[in-house]
């Protein structure tokens, strides 16, 4: 088995996330720690005080973050009678499937799942698994697997 991808549905679909150089997962796990983890979360995952005043994600920042994620992504497609992995972004800011660009739902998810996928081994086992039940209600986040 191949530990460097993994196979997820959303919205009936099916995609391969891959995995990330790990230069990109750790700025993306600091990008996550720093900058997008709401105190909301904090506190319900019982993680220590981050600072009040630290840094806020820009908008370019969460496109690359963004971009990044899309890269490592694939979309199952049929080509002829053979299921083919598809990039979803094959390069930065380009879409392979345009249609995706106006689907947040399939978008955030696919988002989220590169994201476990990635930085899982920074965090440990208890605090994902926190992080999942915190999401579980979400229906934007009930693709996860």
């Amino acid at each position: 088995m191949n530990d460097r991808i993994k196979d997820v549905i959303i919205d009936d679909e099916k995609y391969q996330v891959s995995k990330l150089p790990v230069k990109t997962a750790l700025w993306i796990s600091a990008q996550v720690v720093t900058k997008i983890m709401p105190s909301m979360v904090e506190s319900q995952l019982n993680l220590p005080n981050l600072p009040q005043n630290r840094a806020t994600m820009t908008e370019e920042e969460f496109s690359q973050l963004l971009d990044y994620c899309l890269m490592a992504c694939n979309k199952y497609e049929m080509v002829g009678t053979q299921e083919m992995a598809m990039p979803v972004m094959p390069q930065k800011g380009v879409w392979g499937f345009p249609e995706l660009e106006y689907n947040p739902v399939v978008v955030i998810s696919l988002l989220v799942n590169i994201l476990e996928f990635n930085i899982a081994t920074f965090f440990s086992e208890r605090v994902l698994k926190q992080l999942k039940e915190t999401f579980k209600g979400i229906t934007l986040f009930s693709t996860l697997r």
